[in-house]
């Protein structure tokens, strides 16, 4: 049996980038966390983590990536 797409290796497009750039700041702006600092590199690590399993709704990721409160 063929395994599904590696999620973890594939490319992501332009395309993709946008979505996932905007959904960043989304949460950024709901969550009020400044552009820099730990809270958004922990944010931003959970969103790539999240998409790169195969997450591609951009209101299912929102949901994922719920910050953690500090």
């Amino acid at each position: 049996m063929y395994p599904g797409p590696d999620f973890q290796t594939l490319p992501i497009s332009p395309t993709e980038l946008a979505m996932i750039c905007q959904v960043f700041d989304e949460l950024l702006e709901e969550y009020h966390l400044p552009h820099e600092g730990p809270d958004a590199d922990d944010l931003a690590v959970r969103l790539f983590t999240i998409y790169q399993s195969g997450v591609r709704d951009s209101e299912l990721l929102k949901k994922l990536t719920i910050p953690v409160q500090r």
